[in-house]
């Protein structure tokens, strides 16, 4: 078992491999879920279930892995005031 310190430094590097491989990661695995580990997509599905019991079915601990959904296309985020508009 990894104490917290091992978790958080192990979270921000596969953190890391997904900013760095983002668009490599979008080409592969369009609107998908991804799991990584160790610098490594270890599983991935377009649906979260499956994705769970594939990582589930291998003893896979959920905490010393990042999933994350890879969008096909970029999203942009729009902030607006809402005392700005009548609604």
């Amino acid at each position: 078992m990894m104490d917290e310190l091992q978790l958080i430094t192990r979270m921000e590097e596969n953190e890391a491999f997904i900013r760095k491989k983002y668009t490599e990661l979008q080409k592969l695995y369009p609107d998908e879920y991804v799991a990584v580990d160790n610098g490594k997509v270890i599983a991935h599905s377009k649906n979260a279930k499956i994705l769970s019991g594939r990582l589930k079915s291998n003893g896979v601990e959920f905490t010393t892995v990042l999933v994350q959904f890879i969008p096909k296309r970029e999203v942009e985020i729009v902030f607006f005031k809402p005392e700005n508009y009548k609604f």
